[in-house]
């Protein structure tokens, strides 16, 4: 569908006097620009025949979690609430993670940008239980779908910190200092790619949930900015 001007006479430029701006009624600049009807062109048919897929069989992943020693990074700046903080407090404990692809074929790994609900962690608490940290409510205004590909033997990482996974967990119990286990429960939502990894085989969709390995980090105390030290 093209949209533009006459030639008169042919070969003439139509559209330079078009382009030439001044000041309209409501004091910004505008231009003399006269829409014409489009004109709509059809391609010639193309058909493609595509052979059904073998069974492709079942995607491999794994999921790494390590305090990373580096601390915070450009993709992970330092948040306020962690400026002056002495020691590593859990709630400003950098998180490094990989998602690995222990398969055969290259995948696509996806992730919502601000609901995605992919990594949920668990804390032992003192008597020998898994508890999961409660989730906050958090507003989502937008929300993208972003497919990552990962190809075989190779791993997408990362960082983050606890309050800052999608749901905003609740730290508040990790705040006094000592010693925390953690394991991280993740569920993908991916697909079978291409060779190159560049698209998806199939419509991506939720995998089985897989468990990190166990992580301890022993913790000095976090103040919250506002309480008394």
């Amino acid at each position: 569908m093209l949209w533009g001007c006459t030639e008169n006479p042919e070969g003439s430029d139509c559209l330079a006097p078009l382009q030439i701006l001044r000041t309209a009624s409501w004091g910004g600049p505008t231009a003399d620009v006269d829409f014409q009807t489009p004109i709509e062109v059809v391609s010639g048919e193309i058909e493609v025949n595509s052979p059904a897929l073998p069974d492709l069989g079942t995607l491999k992943i794994a999921f790494e979690v390590t305090p990373n020693p580096q601390g915070w990074t450009k993709s992970l700046p330092m948040p306020s609430k962690c400026a002056g903080q002495a020691g590593t407090s859990i709630e400003c404990t950098v998180f490094h993670y990989a998602i690995r692809n222990l398969g055969s074929r290259p995948i696509r790994n996806g992730r919502f940008g601000c609901s995605d609900y992919s990594i949920i962690p668990e804390y032992l608490t003192g008597n020998g239980e898994w508890k999961r940290l409660d989730p906050r409510l958090k507003a989502c205004t937008m929300n993208i779908y972003i497919e990552t590909p990962i190809l075989p033997g190779k791993a997408d990482e990362g960082d983050f910190i606890l309050s800052n996974l999608a749901p905003e967990f609740d730290t508040a119990p990790l705040y006094p200092a000592g010693d925390y286990r953690f394991r991280f429960h993740f569920q993908s939502d991916a697909c079978f790619a291409s060779p190159d990894g560049s698209f998806c085989l199939l419509r991506p969709k939720e995998q089985p949930a897989v468990t990190s390995n166990e992580v301890t980090v022993n913790a000095t105390e976090f103040v919250p900015s506002g309480r008394p030290e």
